[in-house]
């Protein structure tokens, strides 16, 4: 059984509520697969010592058994639990009594009118009963400081003796003497912006760009571990260096220069020691530190690079015997104005490490500078889009510089293209520098590198002024990313698609760093829009209970500060003054898949009341516009400009945010109504309802043009250049998805939409909003054959189109010119892969219910997936025995029905499952006894009413054969 708290296994840093889940064991019991199992009632304590644990006493909490079906979103409700303290809990669970309990679902009706039949379990097939329910193992928390008054020690910084907004990263350290055996030993820390701490010259973990940005004003996060195996019986030494990060940057297009938090690095820390003699100490920071402004890393901004000064090395620093005698006395800092709160995000690591595909010496020389001396330059090609930096084995004379420059393309000598210091395309972002460049001072011997404060985006390193030869033995390519588990698997015949779904996974991933980023090399920022088109691939993707979490508690930290929710955040005012809907609704959306995904209903009541502010600001807001939407903000971003060479740097949607916006919205108040009903809040439903039906009529008033079977906003954009037609697809695709088109129109609506994409040649001409809904509204609506089509283009624009110009990772533009290579938010196809090619259409209630309804294409030969949920694995995998003779898709076929196609299914412990398949002869291969209405009593087709097979299935794991 795997146990969590706070979604996290053993915890260090847990607040005052920690929250209980887990996973039961769903291994076979007396060898057999028994359907329905899931659980029935738990017990949950906590103990303030492992031999109370081992007991089954819980002298801080026993919850009691429990009647619940959910093994997960456990809230601690026991006495008060003191920070900075070990805790040890263990589950005991029941599972339900499987004899007779097929699945709690209502029976379906089947064609013929007889009820569908029941299957009854042997007793012999009963789990244990009540009575010798068996306790899991024993898992530990610590707590983390929970009140801001029990922080000891102060602030402390390099004071005056570093300029104001320095660049510097200043080290500081700390002698101290632990007087006796240790039994464990915690530390607790907040280096802004970032930090390396050291205990006895080791770190506490092999963690990097320690804390994320936050929106500092509001929330400010430190880090809890456990250093227990660091401090020592005697003498010790902590220090720890400070960089920047986004506490302290001063370039960018975006205020930070102007962030209201601003300020010199600066250090809290509290390591907290208990001894074996039952003794207690807590090392602080205070004026007794001493501080060094001199350190080798001179220069470092998180968009500019590091530059680090071999010369100016200080080993030994982090131990006990080192020699600070020149070192400076500390000083106190001004307190940062957010609240400290524990970081429960995953550290970024470096996840991944490659060897490099190719390092080329190029012909001539290029330096950055006269200091760069004679050396050579050397161009390191990665084996795939990467964000995160190198480890290189520096060769260069002593004083000499070498320069090293990332990049994700190359310009047309060969080189590493340069971005920023004021020249080419959004250089006067930055106009003092090169980004994504670091600088190395050698001091004459070979070391290796790398730097620690800032992150790049690269598919290529140019170093120049290198001396000696560069081999493959002398770099390292690293990954870093938020530590993120991969929760899925996809697969499928068509190697094409098999790479667009890994394309995808990479583009996330190199965009995972402290917030879902829309770039790691242009801007690192947080835009809003680009996850809320992505949610559907994320969380098919990834362990997304955390990085959601924490972007959704910076929302909330923004609306408290501006009254909305700027369309990026962390913001420093940037985008600060407009409710920009199609961007900002993924504080409602996401919430909600935290629900569905991950049971995490105590999140929802925590954030109804600010979800209900919002809310109604749109209403308000929406209500100004006469129920409707503005135009000029961002809506469909980057639909195409006609040409697929053309330099792409016009992003508005040429229909405008009328539509889009106006349904954005429609959708998010229907989804508070579900928000409310969990939040106990149902009184609010009316309130949401009574928008609803105004926006409705409105919408339908102002863009719905019944004679043409379009939607238009009146609003058209075509800048020079660009060759667009007036007819959006994104506009009549909204709408359909949305189900806000009247019945009497919908199909001709549908029908123009065809219309145009087939006078586009079977592509698409949607931004980011229409792509990710453009395939399942032409598969769901009986047009799967052209959604197939669309997917297998090869031409501009399509996702084809970027396979064959060699892309490994997705584009910000559907033009060849994009400015960059490795933006997630075209590549919203991945979600379509999971949910229609796969089958796991819907998780929902905490993966209790799932829908699987698979789409059988005869151009596959087979498709399947896995995604492990907070109840176990769900997966979805089918193969054709008998390939279809002609035809195409389930869906929109009308040619014969002659293949037979075998499915393997498993629905997680606890969860129930509606299985839909196309009409046809269907035979049970395995894990019949777990349907819930047997289709043979439905006749051959075995077709419940609408042309569909629907099966109730409980947990278990099945095999179907369909001929279809």
């Amino acid at each position: 059984m795997c146990l969590l708290v706070n979604g996290l296994c053993n915890p260090c840093g847990v607040s005052e509520k920690p929250v209980f889940s887990w996973i039961p064991g769903t291994e076979e019991i007396d060898g057999k697969n028994i359907y329905g199992r899931g659980q029935a009632a738990y017990r949950v304590i906590v103990s303030s010592d492992m031999a109370l644990a081992q007991q089954g006493i819980g002298d801080l909490w026993d919850s009691g058994k429990v009647e619940s079906e959910d093994p997960y979103d456990v809230v601690y409700a026991g006495a008060a639990l003191t920070s900075k303290t070990d805790y040890f809990w263990r589950v005991q669970v029941w599972e339900k009594d499987v004899a007779g309990a097929c699945c709690d679902r209502a029976q379906e009706e089947c064609a013929d009118g007889d009820e569908c039949e029941q299957t009854q379990w042997d007793v012999a097939d009963r789990l244990a009963p009540e009575s010798e329910a068996a306790w899991s193992e024993i898992a530990s928390f610590t707590t983390g400081i929970n009140r801001q008054e029990e922080w000891q020690g102060q602030w402390i910084g390099a004071g005056d003796a570093v300029e104001k907004f320095t660049r510097k990263a200043p080290i500081l350290r700390k002698t101290f003497n632990a007087k006796s055996e240790i039994k464990n030993a915690k530390l607790f820390i907040c280096g802004l912006g970032l930090f390396e701490a050291q205990i006895n010259g080791k770190q506490p973990d092999d963690s990097v760009l320690n804390c994320g940005n936050t929106q500092f004003t509001q929330t400010v996060p430190y880090r809890a571990f456990d250093v227990t195996g660091l401090v020592q019986q005697g003498e010790n030494a902590i220090a720890v260096e400070l960089g920047n990060g986004f506490y302290n940057e001063h370039t960018g297009v975006w205020f930070w220069e102007k962030a209201k938090w601003r300020d010199n690095p600066k250090l809290l820390l509290n390591l907290d020691i208990h001894y074996t003699d039952g003794t207690n100490e807590t090392i602080v920071t205070d004026t007794g530190w001493k501080v060094w402004v001199n350190g080798p890393t001179v220069e470092n901004s998180i968009y500019l690079g590091d530059t680090y000064d071999e010369n100016l090395r200080v080993d030994g620093y982090g131990l006990a015997d080192f020699d600070d005698s020149a070192w400076l006395p500390a000083q106190p800092a001004q307190a940062p104005a957010g609240k400290l709160v524990c970081q429960t995000l995953p550290p970024v690591r470096r996840v991944a490490e490659f060897k490099a595909l190719s390092i080329e010496k190029l012909e001539t020389e290029t330096f950055d500078s006269e200091e760069a001396g004679r050396g050579s330059s050397w161009l390191i090609t990665a084996p795939e889009m990467l964000s995160g930096w190198a480890k290189i084995r520096m060769k260069a004379a002593k004083g000499k510089k070498i320069t090293i420059t990332y990049g994700e393309q190359l310009d047309g000598n060969g080189r590493v293209r340069r971005i920023g210091n004021g020249q080419g395309e959004c250089g006067d972002w930055w106009p003092v520098g090169i980004i994504q460049q670091d600088f190395y001072i050698s001091d004459g011997s070979e070391r290796f590198w790398e730097p620690k404060y800032s992150y790049k985006g690269y598919r290529y390193i140019q170093v120049d002024g290198y001396e000696g030869e560069m081999t493959s033995e002398d770099v390292i390519l690293y990954c870093l990313a938020n530590d993120m588990d991969v929760i899925s698997e996809f697969e499928c015949s068509d190697p094409d698609l098999v790479k667009l779904h890994m394309m995808m996974r990479r583009t996330l991933r190199n965009n995972f760093l402290w917030k879902p980023t829309d770039t790691p090399v242009w801007e690192k920022n947080g835009w809003l829009g680009d996850a809320n088109v992505s949610l559907g691939a994320m969380f098919y993707e990834y362990d997304m209970r955390h990085m959601m979490k924490h972007f959704i508690d910076i929302m909330n930290d923004c609306f408290t500060e501006y009254g909305l929710i700027p369309c990026m955040v962390p913001t420093a005012d940037w985008s600060a003054d407009a409710n920009q809907v199609v961007w900002n609704t993924i504080f409602v959306f996401a919430t909600e898949y935290l629900y569905h995904y991950y049971g995490q209903k105590e999140t929802v009541k925590e954030l109804y009341p600010r979800l209900k502010a919002y809310a109604q600001k749109c209403i308000e807001d929406s209500r100004s516009y006469e129920w409707t939407w503005a135009d000029k903000q961002l809506s469909d971003w980057l639909s195409p400009q006609g040409d697929p060479d053309a330099w792409a740097n016009h992003g508005e949607g040429p229909e405008g945010s009328g539509i889009c916006g106006s349904v954005f919205v429609y959708k998010m108040l229907q989804t508070m109504e579900r928000l409310a009903t969990l939040a106990g809040c149902e009184q609010d439903i009316v309130i949401y309802r009574d928008a609803e039906e105004k926006m409705y009529a409105a919408f339908q008033t102002k863009y719905f043009h019944p004679e043409e079977n379009l939607y238009d906003t009146g609003f058209w954009l075509n800048y020079e250049g660009m060759i667009r037609t007036k007819y959006r697809q994104t506009s009549n695709l909204l709408p359909l998805e949305a189900d806000i088109v009247p019945e009497q129109y919908r199909a001709d609506v549908l029908k123009r939409l065809v219309q145009d994409i087939h006078e586009k040649g079977d592509h698409l001409d949607t931004g980011c909003v229409g792509t990710r809904i453009f395939l399942p509204v032409l598969a769901d609506n009986g047009y799967a054959d052209l959604a197939w089509k669309v997917l297998k283009q090869d031409t501009y624009p399509s996702w084809g189109f970027l396979l064959a110009k060699g892309s490994d990772t997705m584009w910000e533009n559907w033009e060849s010119a994009t400015r960059s290579l490795d933006h997630y938010f075209f590549g919203t196809c991945d979600e379509f892969f999971y949910s229609h090619l796969s089958g796991i259409r819907q998780i929902k209630d905490g993966c209790k219910h799932v829908t699987i309804k698979p789409l059988f294409y005869k151009e596959l030969a087979y498709a399947g997936a896995s995604v492990q949920t907070v109840r176990g694995e769900l997966s979805c995998r089918w193969k054709w025995e008998k390939e279809c003779a002609a035809g195409g898709a389930e869906g929109d076929r009308s040619a014969e029905k002659a293949g037979r196609v075998r499915l393997e299914i498993k629905v997680p412990y606890g969860a129930e499952a509606e299985i839909i398949l196309p009409a046809g002869k269907i035979e049970i291969l395995k894990g019949r006894e777990g349907i819930c209405g047997h289709v043979d009593v439905c006749g051959d087709a075995g077709a419940c009413g609408d042309g569909k097979i629907k099966l109730a299935a409980a947990s278990g794991e099945y095999v179907i054969s369909l001929e279809v």
